[in-house]
């Protein structure tokens, strides 16, 4: 038995096929854009990072601005009274003349004893400020410089943030860098009764250790294995403008040091452009790497914030994660596979296994009553109903086939015996046709002989003719030719009353052929119509049938025809005897009037003229009649081989009926096998 795959594991590996085809063709788009989406999402990451960076450092400063407005009223609190300015009088502080500034009545240049005991109690910095002017001097303060000496004396740069919104009478808060130190700074306008701008005040938290606390922590953050958070000075009135605040290793460095492939200082635009995002591809040591930035700048105190982060790291994060995910399609694959595998083997393998297994005990019983024991509400349960209609079916087809085999048996040896009488009256016909060829031969022999007669009544008549004309002394021997003729003619007269009888008898043979012929052709017809009834397996002989039926209308129409040539020499030969009688009267009426033959001379030469023009045309009617006894000989050979052919084919046509009366066995055999 050939070994094929069950139709339930070619629909399990079909379906795996095809969600495989389907989860490639959409884990390999996934991939891609998954690839597209991580690469957006990282860079997403890295601006919620420098936002988060900037955010903290706003927080920080936030903070650091509200305790230096709270240390600032602490500050003010320490100097009770109101200000006024007496620009008439000058006070030399640290070498510079300046404005007396009073509180109270008290002058505050040079005292430091307010801003020493602020800063005692707070830890901070403060300094009176006396306007001169447009300037700024520092009249009094706790900032010390470089040397360690106090910073009095100097004037607020007027590129100091501080400075525009002092002589506008604003406060203002924010970082600023003092001798070296990073600084948290309050100023705040300082007005004399009428509101007149006469001075300032300042209040600095020093913010050198919690910025490098705050680098510290933004130095600690990691993007990925090496990516990092990068500061670089982008205020423009800073000495430190675009170099490093913080980086892993160029701190306090120009950025101007970081350059693309093409020797461009990449970072430049990002000082310039304040906010953005790009990837730029950077040589070091060990080769060109893709760098990820994204920035954005922090401005109140003028840091560009910059994430970094190498492409690689991000993509090697991303594959994880697409191995990840590819892992599971496959492993969702392998599970749908397997619930498909059980699904199926429930739902169709066991219902068609089933099914086969029902078939196969039909097809090894024979047992056509069986049925498919199968009811279900599906395709399974569809073709179990069509089959056991199907089996019905073939079971109400051999039932009739049966029958119908049975019938054809019967009618198969019926034909059979039909045909062996066929075959016995064709060969009686053969018979026949024999026995009316012999006569035809021995009909031609008397013809053939009476035409030599008639030759010789025709010299006869000649040489009396001639005799009548030699006179007298010849009429003895004219009276003894007469009577030998007269002899004669009635010989010839017998002869032609034989060959009459003989045509008489062909004429009995031919109505007999032609009796048999439509014989035949009725059992041809018969045996054709049972041979339509036979169907398919009476063909061969319908048309064997048919060729007996027409060799039987031909036989017919050729014993017509002999039946018709043989009438026309019966009246040729009658004519002949009539003529030979007159003959034999005029013989006898020649020998009467012997004695008076001299007279009658002329007389018998007269009338042996007319009998030899008589013998002459019985000579001619003779002839012909031999012809045609000659063709109706032929016609009587092609009727004994039309006899001999219908005898053979009467012979075939018992062999087939022979031949379908045990193909109805076999068909009988056959369908005996099934039960039903």
């Amino acid at each position: 038995m050939k070994t094929a795959m069950r139709i339930g594991t070619r629909l399990v590996l079909t379906q795996i096929v095809l969600m495989t085809v389907v989860v490639a063709a959409f884990v390999i788009p996934l991939y891609t854009l998954t690839e597209r989406m991580m690469l957006e999402r990282s860079q997403n990451v890295q601006a919620q990072l420098v936002g988060q960076s900037i955010n903290m450092i706003g927080g920080f400063d936030d903070a650091l601005k509200l305790a230096a407005r709270q240390f600032h009223k602490v500050l003010l609190g320490e100097m009770d009274g109101n200000f006024s300015l007496d620009a008439t009088q000058k006070i030399a502080v640290a070498g510079t003349p300046a404005p007396v500034l009073r509180l109270g009545t008290q002058p505050m240049n040079g005292r430091n004893d307010e801003v020493d005991r602020f800063s005692a109690k707070s830890g901070n910095v403060a300094t009176l400020f006396v306007r001169d002017g447009d300037d700024f001097i520092r009249i009094a303060t706790s900032v010390l410089k470089e040397d360690g000496s106090r910073a009095l004396g100097s004037k607020l740069d007027r590129s100091n943030p501080a400075y525009a919104r002092l002589i506008a009478g604003e406060d203002y808060l924010g970082r600023a860098e003092l001798f070296g130190r990073d600084y948290i700074t309050h100023y705040s306008p300082i007005r004399d009764v009428s509101g007149k701008l006469v001075g300032a005040s300042f209040v600095g938290l020093n913010a050198t250790e919690g910025i490098a606390g705050l680098l510290i922590r933004l130095g600690k953050v990691k993007i990925g294995e090496s990516g990092h958070i990068a500061i670089i000075d982008v205020n423009k009135d800073s000495k430190a403008y675009g170099t490093y605040v913080l980086h892993p290793k160029l701190n306090g460095k120009p950025s101007s040091q970081r350059v693309d492939v093409d020797g461009n200082a990449y970072l430049q635009h990002a000082i310039e452009a304040v906010e953005g995002r790009t990837i730029v591809r950077e040589r070091d040591d060990t080769g060109v790497k893709a760098h990820m930035l994204a920035y954005a700048t922090y401005k109140p105190w003028g840091w560009l914030i910059v994430s970094d982060e190498l492409k690689t790291e991000m993509e090697r994060e991303n594959r994880v994660m697409l191995q990840w995910i590819v892992g599971g399609c496959v492993l969702l694959v392998l599970v749908l596979a397997l619930a498909l595998w059980w699904f199926t083997r429930v739902l169709v393998a066991r219902p068609v296994s089933r099914l086969v297994r029902a078939m196969g005990a039909i097809r090894d019983s024979r047992d056509l009553t069986l049925r498919v024991d199968i009811h279900r509400r599906d395709e399974v349960g569809e073709v179990a109903d069509a089959m056991n209609s199907l089996l019905e079916s073939f079971q109400q087809a051999l039932n009739r086939t049966s029958g119908h085999a049975v019938d054809l048996d019967h009618a198969a040896r019926e034909l059979a015996q039909k045909a062996a009488t066929a075959a016995e009256c064709s060969g009686a016909q053969q018979t026949s046709a024999q026995d009316m060829s012999t006569h035809a031969a021995e009909l031609l022999g008397g013809m053939q002989e009476i035409t030599r007669v008639t030759q010789e009544a025709s010299a006869a008549a000649r040489a009396s003719s001639d005799a009548a004309h030699s006179g007298s002394q010849s009429l003895v021997a004219a009276v003894d030719e007469v009577n030998r003729i007269s002899t004669t003619l009635g010989a010839a007269t017998d002869s032609l009353r034989t060959l009459e009888s003989s045509a008489t008898q062909i004429t009995n043979i031919v109505n007999v052929i032609h009796d048999i012929a439509d014989q035949t052709n009725l059992l041809a017809l018969n045996a054709a119509i049972e041979a339509a009834r036979a169907g398919e397996m009476g063909r061969g002989f319908a048309v064997v049938a048919d060729e007996v039926r027409k060799l039987a209308e031909r036989t017919s129409v050729s014993t017509q025809e002999i039946g018709h040539m043989i009438g026309q020499m019966q009246n040729a030969t009658q004519m002949a005897v009539q003529a030979m009688r007159e003959s034999v009267a005029k013989a006898a009426e020649g020998a009467a009037i012997t004695a008076d033959a001299r007279q009658a001379i002329d007389s018998i030469v007269e009338d042996s003229r007319q009998a030899l023009e008589v013998v002459e045309a019985i000579n001619r009617q003779m002839e012909l009649q031999r012809r045609i006894v000659e063709g109706m000989a032929g016609e009587v050979e092609n009727v004994a081989r039309l006899a001999e052919t219908s005898n053979n084919a009467a012979q075939t046509s018992a062999e087939t009926a022979q031949h379908m009366a045990g193909l109805a066995d076999a068909l009988r055999d056959e369908v005996s096998v099934f039960r039903t």
